[in-house]
């Protein structure tokens, strides 16, 4: 249960979301590795952008197995309280974010881990409740996009921030995510869908570039209500 009051949250959306790592081998152990190593330089940045003390509470939505969030909590207070949620509970579960904060030496306690689901139009939050979101690599996979930015608009307070890594196509190229088989979302049409989910945006960056023959870019916005 989620007391009615106002606190700081950080909405984060797993860079694995559409993975198999429910069970992992020795083989995927070592791709979840691999795949840290290539993350961590751009969490860290996002890390760095967001301030939170020892009191806020983070809010991990579309979750999955929980690497970004693992990823992360290296970079955030050791006393941050941490609500996680998704659609699919075999995926975000305790027992899986558990193995993952082992594997990739988090200093999060699984024990400040409190998990929460969803629908694929609506978070189960009370609107006006954060003060910051984030969403990680998930845009693309989202059935119903409009619906889940509004959702997260309806859920910050007045200015409060989304933190957004994304994955984008560029304009004219169609470009599937290996993982998930899901098409990445062109650059224009990430624009629009930021016009029309309330959100202005504060700040704009690529920060790295996919090798799909220069066909796509890793954009990081921070977003203000």
């Amino acid at each position: 249960m989620i007391r009615k009051t106002h606190f700081s949250v950080l909405i984060i959306v797993t860079l694995f979301s559409c993975s198999s790592y429910a069970f992992l081998t020795k083989k995927q152990e070592q791709t979840l590795k691999d795949d840290y190593n290539l993350r961590v330089d751009m969490l860290k940045v996002i890390g760095e952008n967001i301030h939170l003390n020892n009191q806020d509470t983070l809010l991990d939505i579309a979750s999955g197995y929980g690497v970004s969030i693992s990823i992360m909590s290296n970079y955030l207070p050791q006393k941050t309280q941490y609500f996680v949620e998704d659609i699919n509970k075999k995926t975000c579960n305790r027992r899986a974010f558990k193995g993952l904060l082992n594997l990739i030496d988090s200093k999060a306690n699984i024990n400040n881990f409190h998990f929460f689901y969803g629908k694929e139009n609506a978070l189960p939050f009370p609107s006006n409740s954060f003060s910051n979101a984030t969403l990680f690599i998930s845009i693309h996979e989202f059935s119903q996009k409009e619906a889940m930015l509004l959702e997260a608009a309806r859920c910050l307070r007045k200015n409060g921030k989304l933190f957004v890594l994304e994955v984008v196509a560029r304009d004219g190229f169609k470009v599937q995510d290996s993982n998930c088989g899901f098409d990445y979302i062109t650059n224009s049409s990430l624009n629009e869908l930021i016009k029309k989910s309330n959100f202005k945006i504060f700040k704009d960056t690529i920060i790295s570039k996919i090798e799909y023959n220069d066909s796509c870019l890793t954009r990081f916005l921070i977003l203000e209500k």
